[in-house]
């Protein structure tokens, strides 16, 4: 819904450019710009793979085992509900290759795990300590 209201702004501001004020101009293009930023904040979770969730299935994840190399809490941005609670989220890097979970349960990097994740969007499913 709230995408649908920033693109109708950006078409009406076009429609009426042509005969605006200085003081209207400045108007619509500071509201340009919140329209921008509200709709750049909503695709975050997308860029971060979210759009994969909407075709992959729990049967199609894999099992990976190694070593944390890196972990890295989630910007506010982006973050999810767990629980019905606010949870940023984890990243973590496992074998050169970064993956996202929403609670990370005091792992540290070194430790030796084994994950179930979904493979496009590096959403971890399940994670054991080995």
């Amino acid at each position: 819904m709230l995408n649908y209201f920033c693109v109708d702004y950006v078409f009406n501001f076009l429609k009426k450019c042509k005969n605006l004020t200085l003081k209207e101009l400045i108007k619509y293009i500071v509201g340009l710009l919140v329209s921008i930023t509200l709709i750049s904040v909503n695709l975050i979770p997308l860029i971060r793979g979210g759009i994969f969730l909407i075709a992959e299935k729990e049967e199609d994840a894999i099992k990976i085992e190694g070593v944390i190399e890196e972990l890295h809490e989630l910007s506010s941005f982006g973050g999810y509900k767990y629980n019905f609670e606010q949870n940023n989220g984890e990243s973590i890097v496992l074998n050169g290759v970064k993956y996202y979970l929403m609670t990370y349960d005091k792992l540290q990097v070194g430790d030796n795990v084994l994950i179930r994740v979904l493979p496009k969007s590096r959403l971890i499913l399940e994670i054991r300590r080995q």
